[in-house]
């Protein structure tokens, strides 16, 4: 909670968020072989059509645990900060439940890559200014 360092709590979010993100968006994969096999990605529940993987609820619960925490609000950033900030964190919400995005993200191999980028660079910069 003091602007101009990472918060301790928040260490265990910024970790978090980045790998399940990038499971969500599809940069990388990661699967378990023991006890029959299990993936980060695999379908938990379908919720309006909708897969509900471990990764998406662990990228939520990590973005609310930043938010929570670092007590974001409007006053704490500048507008231009605010857009950014709340850009990149509405990336694994779109991705998941708006299937436009879905497409325009799949369109290229490098999209996801960006996208991914700039989530992990907003969370970085909310523990650090938050």
């Amino acid at each position: 909670m003091v602007k101009g360092q990472i918060d301790t709590p928040d260490i265990v979010a910024l970790v978090a968020l980045p790998m399940f993100a990038g499971i969500e968006l599809g940069v990388w994969s990661l699967e378990l072989s023991v006890f029959s096999g299990f993936s980060f990605s695999q379908s938990l529940a379908t919720i309006g059509g909708t897969d509900i993987t471990l990764s998406l609820v662990a990228s939520l619960l990590a973005i609310a645990a930043l938010a929570v925490q670092g007590t974001v609000s409007r006053d704490s950033f500048s507008d231009e900060e605010w857009y950014v900030i709340a850009g990149s964190m509405a990336v694994i919400p779109a991705h998941a439940f708006v299937p436009i995005v879905q497409e325009v993200v799949a369109m290229a191999d490098i999209i996801p890559l960006i996208l991914w980028l700039a989530l992990s660079g907003a969370a970085v910069y909310i523990s650090y200014e938050g």
